[in-house]
């Protein structure tokens, strides 16, 4: 499945990655956008049991970067020539590590505490059962607590309603519950997994359809992605806001997933929702058809992958909700 990261990067501090080679986890932090705290949040990694730190920071990059590098060896700092998704930074971060989990977080949550009980329940072998372990899910994602103290609807679940699909945000309220995607990016990653599934699409810029085109493929391909609210992280500021409204993005997300037909366990995309697609996008003919001859190329390549089509998978919360 294609995704993307950015191809050219440079990289300052930790340049011979040495951690804890010891250590099942690694630690990515996503920069909101804020310069002042950078100082202080790393602070708190210091004494953290990571394999890797990585910070990924879109340009401008910090003037004191050098300085944070010295001040904070343990890190390395990732600045981009341009800026980039969040889900191209994780593929970025995915393909820099070598750990087999990879936690993701952005700089307004505060990591957890001590990472040896945390890796002892979520990560390192033996996992308990239902446990992202081996044969476990591709993503854990945390109960989040909103800057206020409340908790935040942070399940995803797929409804199809009068042939439309609606996504319903629900709080978490047992152990390991499936949820369609992880709310902002934030999780545990199964690396292998990750990979397997192809990662986040780089063609997709709005967060919304990029995680949703993630979660559906996910869910399509058998894979799972799960919500603990024992796994518990607070934001610090204000709660991200999804930017839902159908767009460019979204016409990609519905032709790679809501349009996937799955017959005799094999994916394929009807040639004739081509004409759909270039109804709706309102983009030239020849355009139209690459991107559809691109798209339906990826489904056939991997077309032994696929378990359920987008019905399928909503039918698989029916149990649960």
């Amino acid at each position: 499945m294609k995704t993307g990261f950015p191809k050219a990067y440079t990289v300052v501090g930790n340049v011979k990655k040495q951690g804890n080679r010891n250590s099942s986890l690694s630690l990515l932090v996503l920069n909101r956008g804020g310069r002042l705290f950078h100082t202080e949040y790393l602070k708190n990694l210091e004494c953290q049991d990571f394999r890797d730190i990585l910070w990924i920071e879109d340009p401008p990059p910090p003037r004191d970067i050098e300085n944070l590098a010295l001040q904070f060896p343990q890190v390395r700092f990732l600045l981009l020539p341009e800026p980039a998704s969040p889900g191209e930074k994780i593929n970025l971060a995915i393909r820099e590590t070598q750990a087999p989990w990879l936690l993701v977080l952005w700089n307004d949550i505060p990591p957890p505490r001590s990472t040896s009980l945390f890796r002892e329940r979520w990560t390192d072998p033996p996992p308990r059962k239902g446990s992202p372990g081996k044969e476990g899910c591709l993503c854990l994602t945390p109960g989040l607590i909103g800057g206020g103290g409340e908790t935040l609807p942070v399940i995803r679940v797929p409804v199809y309603h009068k042939k439309r699909l609606k996504v319903l945000c629900l709080p978490p309220d047992q152990p390991e519950k499936p949820t369609l995607y992880p709310f902002d990016y934030a999780g545990i990653y199964n690396r292998e997994k990750f990979q397997s599934t192809g990662g986040f699409d780089g063609d997709m810029k709005n967060p919304y359809w990029q995680k949703m085109d993630f979660g559906f493929r996910a869910f399509m391909w058998g894979e799972k992605i799960l919500c603990d609210p024992a796994f518990r992280l607070h934001y610090t500021g204000e709660t991200p806001q999804e930017e839902t409204t159908p767009d460019e993005d979204y016409l990609r997300f519905s032709l790679k997933n809501l349009q996937v037909r799955v017959e005799g366990k094999e994916g394929f995309l009807p040639p004739l929702c081509f004409w759909l697609y270039l109804f709706r996008s309102g983009a030239g003919f020849a355009s139209c058809r690459r991107q559809f001859k691109e798209i339906a190329g990826q489904v056939r390549l991997w077309r032994d992958r696929y378990r359920y089509d987008a019905s399928g998978v909503t039918d698989l919360w029916e149990e649960d909700y």
